[in-house]
């Protein structure tokens, strides 16, 4: 059975008429029921059929995805159309009930009237979308999508509908307040509040026909705003003047309030931020000058629009006060105002107390002479710190010397002598006090606060010999510790030679002897330990020499000190050479017969390397010690027994009728000869295959023996180079000395 649906009276085209022929329903919306409705039950059998119309009362679309599962939540948004209405009480509604092979085909609705009706839905269709601008939306989203190509396309497309969703009402008043006080804030963070209200700032427009009222309250602002601007400017508390107006005018705004304070807070913290970077001067400078009277008048807006931010009526003092300019007076006064206030805040940034200036407490003098002191102080006390963590204190100390002389000649200003006194005074103290912590150890306790004493002068040339080998002591062994020993020893003998060359009671000839002896053998030990004692001693021996062709300053015995310099590197030179450094190294006994022995031997050794003679030895020792292990491998080869033999030579008892060995037969030759036994014994009977696996053991044994020798030979090889090298950088030492004594 078919229903067909003819025509409606009285019903929106949104209505859904639903239609019930027996156990089944059929809907639609009528705008859409341009087919008939079909029904499983015969026109016989329905007997009776029911229409309905409904209408949407909420509705909800969800695009389903291509693949996979998806949860899908809806929010249902009530109808609230125009289009949607209730059915008229004279509503109407025409239908066509036929049997699915009847005969009614002709009375339905005709393809005329069909397409008629499809050309008005999709008229109706294009004018909607056209309207909104929905295909064009979504053609932009669509390109968009396949442009960006984002990895989840549907937020994407999400994203854009929600942002033309519906578009945005008009700011209510809180939210332009809000507004305007979000950039006021950031201009006042970046230093370009002016530029900021001035383009926050309408054109002027015409007043209308109203502003009458409009005209008087911003003439009372302005002369408000003026007055409170010369009243703060005049006493220096203009923050002050601003909050006192304010809070006169405005008790009950407590929110705004709180905003200008922070505005204020802000303007200090930024100040104070420029002034710990150094940036204080592009901080003040952020606001370009104002010279000409228009340009000044933004001032008095900028109070204008405070006042306005803090009534709720910002926008409309923007919008509707016009620029008027400000008298030339009031140009120059505000002007001086302006250079007063960053004059200050210089001041303040230079004397170090940019934070009094900003709390309003007046700027006293400059320090007296007490600070100075206090200043001298700290700066001496880092640059000693910095010299002896570098290691470079004497340094320090010097440089300090000829800078505080340099200064005090040209920074001396008339009549203050006795002052000048008082801080030389201090400057000795001061050096003298760190020259006795840095000799005492207790440098760091000298510079972490402990009070200045008096340097007791020594009365006996004996505390200055002692405190000198104290010092040269702790640097001997600092310069060890850190690998710089000779450099340590170079700047320390320079210093004692300074200091033994004052006027002072020199100790006695043999003390001075017994303190360089100490040293050098303190010295020589840490090179020892090193590794690095030969390349030490001469670059040791070429910084001295350096330095007393630059000096010019000698000890007092200068010959002696060469001599004690010269059998000390003689004495280093045999210790290296006998490998019993530490033995040379102790004091020696002239009557010790083992020390008379150990020199003998280590000037015959030092004479055979130079002559030659030890490079021969060696070389016979060596032609000796292979002829010797060339008989014993011929020996065993030839009788079978070179295990027994291997043994005999390696225990000492070879028997004494051995062969001697013919040095024209070689390993090669014996190996050749084995191999031939060994390949004519595989052709006897398996009773003597015994025997030529024995040989086969005896052969592999010999070629270990073979590759031994090899190794061995190696070995002796670069032995022999060793001794030459170290031959002949003795013989070009020896020369060197030669000439240095000739010298």
């Amino acid at each position: 059975m078919e229903v067909l649906l003819k025509d409606t009276k009285g019903v929106s085209p949104e209505t859904i008429i639903s239609i019930r022929a027996g156990s089944t329903r059929r809907q639609v919306p009528v705008s859409l029921a341009d087919k008939p409705f079909k029904f499983p039950c015969q026109l016989s059998e329905c007997g009776a059929i029911k229409v309905d119309f409904m209408t949407v009362t909420a509705s909800a679309r969800a695009i389903l995805r291509p693949e996979g599962e998806q949860d899908v939540q809806l929010k249902m948004v009530k109808k609230s159309s125009s289009e949607e209405a209730v059915p008229a009480e004279e509503a109407e509604v025409s239908l066509l009930v036929r049997s699915s092979s009847g005969e009614g085909a002709s009375t339905a609705v005709s393809p005329e009237e069909r397409a008629a009706k499809k050309r008005g839905l999709a008229s109706a269709t294009e004018e909607y979308l056209s309207k909104h601008g929905v295909l064009t939306f979504i053609q932009g989203v669509l390109q968009g999508v396949i442009r960006d190509r984002p990895e989840d396309p549907y937020k994407y497309v999400a994203d854009q509908f929600a942002s033309a969703s519906v578009s945005k009402k008009a700011p209510t008043l809180e939210e332009m307040r809000q507004t305007a006080r979000d950039a006021l804030l950031q201009g006042a963070k970046s230093g370009k509040l002016l530029e900021v209200l001035r383009e926050s700032t309408p054109k002027a427009s015409s007043p209308k026909a109203d502003g009458a009222e409009v005209e008087a309250s911003v003439d009372e602002l302005r002369q408000l705003a003026r007055d409170a601007l010369l009243r703060g400017a005049q006493s220096g508390k203009l923050f002050d003047v601003l909050a006192e107006s304010s809070a006169k005018k405005e008790q009950a705004n407590k929110k705004a309030d709180e905003d200008v304070d922070k505005l204020r807070l802000q303007a200090r913290d930024l100040l104070l931020e420029g002034a710990q970077n150094g940036k204080l001067l592009e901080v003040l400078q952020g606001t370009p000058p104002q010279q000409e009277s228009a340009e000044s008048s933004n001032d008095v807006d900028k109070l204008r629009q405070q006042e306005g931010a803090k009534s709720g009526k910002l926008f409309d003092v923007l919008a509707q006060t016009p620029k008027q300019a400000v008298r030339e007076d009031e140009a120059a006064e505000i002007d001086a105002l302006r250079q007063q206030a960053r004059d200050l805040l210089l001041e303040g940034a230079q004397s170090g107390k940019l934070l009094e200036v900003l709390q309003g407490t007046p700027l006293q003098e400059s320090a007296e002479s007490s600070d100075d002191v206090d200043k001298l102080r700290q700066q001496a006390r880092e640059a000693l710190l910095e010299g002896a963590k570098s290691g470079k204190l004497f340094d320090v100390l010097a440089s300090k010397q000829a800078q505080e002389d340099a200064a005090e000649e040209g920074s001396k200003p008339e009549g203050k002598e006795t002052e000048g006194a008082e801080i030389d005074a201090l400057r000795q103290q001061a050096r003298d006090l760190l020259l006795e912590g840095a000799q005492s150890g207790k440098l760091l306790e000298v510079l972490q606060g402990t009070p200045l004493q008096e340097s007791a002068e020594s009365s006996d040339s004996s505390d200055d010999v002692d405190k000198l080998r104290q010092q040269a002591r702790e640097a001997l062994l600092e310069g060890a510790k850190s690998g710089k020993l000779f450099e340590v020893l170079s700047t320390n003998s320079d210093q004692t030679e300074q200091l033994t060359s004052q006027p002072a009671n020199k100790p006695s000839s043999e003390d001075d002897m017994d303190d360089l002896r100490r040293q050098a053998r303190e010295a020589l030990l840490l090179g020892a330990q090193s590794g690095k004692l030969m390349e030490l001693l001469a670059k040791n021996s070429e910084q001295k020499a350096a330095s007393k062709r630059g000096s010019g300053i000698g000890s007092t015995n200068p010959d002696e000190l060469e001599l004690l310099r010269q059998q000390a590197r003689e004495a280093l030179i045999q210790g290296a050479q006998s490998g019993r450094l530490l033995e040379v190294l102790a004091k020696p006994d002239e009557a010790d017969e083992m020390f008379q022995l150990k020199k003998k031997l280590c000037e015959a050794i030092a004479g055979s390397m130079e002559t030659g003679e030890l490079t021969e030895a060696l070389r016979e020792a060596r032609d000796l010690r292979t002829q010797e292990i060339g008989d014993a491998l011929r020996d065993g080869a030839e009788s079978g027994k070179i295990l027994e033999v291997l043994a005999e030579k390696v225990a000492g008892t070879g028997g004494e009728d051995a062969k001697p060995l013919e040095m024209t037969q070689k390993p090669e030759e014996v190996a050749q000869k084995l191999l031939e036994t060994s390949e004519a014994l595989k052709a006897t009977p398996e009773a003597e295959r015994a025997t030529a696996v024995d040989l086969a053991l005896q052969l592999k044994l010999l070629q270990d023996q073979k590759r031994t020798m090899a190794a061995e030979k190696e070995c002796l090889e670069d032995l022999l180079k060793e001794l030459e090298l170290k031959n002949s950088v003795l013989r070009s030492r020896s020369r060197s000395s030669s000439k240095e004594e000739a010298a």
